[in-house]
């Protein structure tokens, strides 16, 4: 267990907690996908898009704001804004290639891409599971 959670820390410990609340949301959201039928399978593929995206988003955000935060304000807010564009602009791109593909639906990626605003809000639970799994208490 302990080898998961040193994979799961890329150097902020928030960072893996975060990744942990999207697993878990990305999980809960599969559970109605099972019982779909024929739409099933598009449903898991554009899920799993959205909750990969949102994770890709969340270490782009991490990365942003770590080398932003150490420029004059004026250059940090300008590489903030533009790592912001980036990431909604990227977001865009897949969600038309999600409308136009026969395997996708563009609203399960953004339910699947929901899974960074949700595992924003379970980070102080998920905070407290990780230290209770450390034995951190």
């Amino acid at each position: 267990m302990t080898k998961l959670l040193t994979k799961l820390k890329l150097g902020n410990d928030t960072l893996g907690e975060m990744y942990v609340g999207m697993m878990a949301y990305g999980l809960l959201c599969q559970l109605p996908g099972f019982f779909l039928g024929d739409f099933a399978l598009t449903y898991s593929v554009s899920l799993w898009i959205g909750v990969v995206l949102s994770a890709a988003s969340l270490y782009h955000m991490y990365v942003t704001l770590d080398r932003g935060l150490d420029l004059p304000q004026k250059q940090a807010s300008k590489k903030i804004f533009t790592g912001y564009i980036t990431r909604y602009v990227l977001f865009t791109i897949v969600l038309v290639i999600s409308a136009f593909l026969p395997i996708t639906h563009p609203l399960v990626v953004f339910e699947g891409y929901f899974a960074l605003k949700v595992s924003a809000f379970l980070q102080p639970f998920t905070h407290r599971f990780m230290n209770m799994l450390k034995k951190e208490r």
